[in-house]
């Protein structure tokens, strides 16, 4: 009589994917995300209204000693484990399971809101801006209607889809096009800034005959303050960290990047020094073009009293102010191609998020196997990709004609409680699987005779509960504190652990133990 054989733990012996990226690919994913240009309109747009006399500029060079050491704890837990699925593996075998499959499905949750959302600006505000600047108005205010901006959210939805069928190395050409799109769009950004033709202040008074002064004055009388301190730029240190939202993603792909002990600085860290610095040389040079307080002033009348800003004006989103003040036609067509690459741009790294995270729960056997399906001619998730963009359709209809997302507006909260999780897996992932840590790359990486990830693991959980702190404090940064906005980012988290459950007993009904798969790391 034979012996009985082991059975299966992981849904295969190897995942399929390729390690095939190199460090500055992976710092692409991250960087699509991070962007160099699209958070500049988010920072003055929507930051404004959040803290007031607050130096935007300075904000985000003050923020990077804070998002550098919260990413240190990322860069060295994928180093420790190199797998697709980022926070989901780690702390599913550092914690929990089930906390490991919250953490997950809340940041496939946050991908699929977030690049939904990026594909309806596209056609609402981004390609209306660029047709803006190349001097068709009326196209631009057609095109912008809801109609027609969620048909381009769809044919851009489902090229992205597409794209993400061939093999990863497409991808990642993909996202080299359209940084350097990006950038060229940055360049033109900046000489707009260095070079203005006008003032900003000028070109309201000649192009539109609306006083600068009365506006700003107007601003005031719906509660803008003047100017800025280093009391309120240091409070808007958390709004500035979060335009850096997206330096985590590069590690969902972590099974497909060569070399991670060297890479995942590159990809994390090196992505968001590049994207820091960058939005930073532009955020300083702006009160040149556009003055500090009328630029500030707009934004803030446009969000909290539209009815008061001049219907004559365009958005005073930072694309159509640097339009404004160049009379230079190649610089204007420049600048309006910049941002709407830039919104491009930002579409791959949300299909990264999501495909990776539906990969790694199926090949764990906690989510359908046919998601874990990779093609062999191309070595990519191929279902996982599609169910991706179905379901990036159907939210950015809701995105476009329903108050879906006004219920879910305490993300950012949900989203540092996940850090905090992350941190404390960080903190005592040493200890409690000492195993697979002493079998990782960074084992003997000390600091003070405490294993670097402890170390890094106390430092990101501080930094972590300082930002769910001020999300709390603040309602401005988190979404208005309310019992529907904290109970529907409350039943996000719990609908991936009840996911996880589902899976469990189903599993358990075919005779397989999940607690045995969360006891391993998955095979490269």
């Amino acid at each position: 009589m034979g012996v009985p054989s082991k059975p299966t733990v992981f849904l295969r012996e190897a995942s399929g994917l390729i390690r095939s990226l190199s460090g500055w690919e992976g710092a692409l994913i991250a960087l699509s995300q991070l962007n160099i240009l699209m958070g500049l309109m988010e920072l003055w747009g929507w930051g404004s209204v959040t803290v007031k006399q607050a130096n935007y500029g300075l904000a985000m060079i003050f923020s990077i000693p804070l998002v550098m050491l919260l990413g240190v704890v990322w860069v060295l837990y994928a180093i420790v484990m190199p797998r697709s699925g980022g926070e989901y593996v780690w702390t599913s075998r550092g914690l929990h399971p089930a906390i490991g499959y919250m953490i997950g499905f809340f940041m496939v949750f946050l991908a699929l809101d977030w690049t939904s959302l990026n594909a309806w600006l596209a056609g609402s505000v981004f390609l209306p801006g660029f047709i803006y600047s190349l001097g068709m108005k009326s196209l631009a205010a057609t095109i912008e209607q809801p109609t027609n901006a969620f048909i381009i959210a769809v044919l851009v939805i489902v090229a992205f889809t597409i794209a993400f069928i061939p093999r990863v190395k497409v991808q990642a050409r993909i996202l080299w096009i359209l940084f350097f799109a990006t950038l060229i769009g940055w360049v033109g950004v900046l000489l707009v800034e260095l070079f203005p033709s006008a003032t900003l202040a000028t070109v309201l008074q000649t192009q539109f005959n609306v006083n600068p002064t009365s506006l700003i004055n107007t601003a005031v009388s719906s509660g803008y303050v003047r100017g800025w301190t280093l009391v309120g730029t240091a409070l808007a240190l958390p709004w500035a960290m979060q335009m850096w939202g997206g330096w985590w993603w590069a590690p969902y792909a972590g099974g497909e990047i060569q070399n991670p002990k060297r890479s995942m600085w590159i990809a994390v860290l090196g992505a968001t020094l590049i994207s820091i610095t960058c939005m930073s040389i532009l955020g300083l040079l702006a009160p040149r073009a556009f003055g500090f307080n009328l630029q500030v002033a707009m934004n803030y009348l446009y969000a909290t009293n539209p009815a008061a800003y001049p219907a004559v004006l365009p958005p005073p989103y930072y694309n159509y102010l640097a339009i404004l003040v160049t009379n230079n036609a190649f610089l204007k067509a420049l600048v309006g191609f910049g941002f709407f690459a830039s919104i491009l741009f930002i579409i791959p790294s949300g299909f990264f998020v999501v495909t990776r995270n539906f990969f790694a729960w199926s090949f764990d056997r906690a989510f359908p196997e046919k998601l874990a399906d990779v093609s062999e001619r191309f070595h990519s998730p191929v279902n996982a990709a599609i169910v991706a963009g179905i379901l990036m359709v159907i939210l950015a209809y809701l995105q476009a004609f329903t108050t879906f997302f006004g219920y879910l507006v305490n993300l950012m909260i949900a989203l540092y409680f996940c850090f905090m999780l992350v941190s404390i897996s960080a903190i005592i992932h040493p200890y409690r699987n000492k195993s697979l840590y002493t079998n990782s790359p960074i084992s003997q990486w000390k600091l003070g005779g405490l294993p670097a990830l402890t170390v890094a693991g106390v430092v990101g959980f501080i930094i972590s509960a300082y930002l769910e702190y001020t999300c709390l404090a603040s309602p401005a940064l988190g979404g208005p504190i309310s019992w529907v906005s904290i109970s529907s980012a409350i039943a996000v988290l719990v609908v991936g652990i009840v996911i996880y459950y589902i899976f469990k007993f189903y599993r358990r009904s075919q005779g397989l133990d999940l607690d045995l798969v969360f006891k391993e790391i998955p095979p490269a």
